[in-house]
């Protein structure tokens, strides 16, 4: 493969509303439950579990549910909270510890990036004493 890999990457299981109340309307799958993946997996509708299954917006879904999924789209949150379903995202959120790393590196990056920006017509002892 070309470009870069990301390394430890989630595999996740995509499933659309649509084919959520498929399952429900053959009775499959019991809108009283919570949907996961074990309840997707008995019910039929993905083969085998990965890392998590992640709720796309294609389809539409007729049925109050509620999940506990690893990732929702934008549009099936919409579709999902206008029924009155809850969805609880067991991803883990991004830490703010990452993000103050970030910033200690940019700040560090600036630094460097000032001392290549002196002027060039000074001969290099007169930096030394300046």
């Amino acid at each position: 493969k070309r470009g870069f890999n990301v390394p430890n990457q989630k595999k996740l299981n995509e499933v659309n509303p649509g084919r959520l109340q498929q399952a429900l309307d053959a009775g499959k799958l019991n809108a009283s439950d919570a949907v996961n993946t074990a309840n997707l997996k008995s019910a039929g509708v993905i083969r085998r579990e990965l890392d998590g299954v992640r709720i796309i917006g294609n389809g539409e879904l007729k049925t109050k549910l509620d999940f506990e999924v690893f990732g929702v789209s934008a549009s099936a949150r919409e579709a999902i909270e206008k029924l009155g379903g809850k969805i609880t995202v067991l991803a883990p959120a991004p830490s703010e510890g990452e993000d103050d790393a970030k910033a200690e590196k940019k700040a560090k990056k600036n630094v460097a990036t000032s001392l290549n920006n002196l002027p060039l017509h000074i001969p290099f002892f007169c930096i030394l004493i300046w």
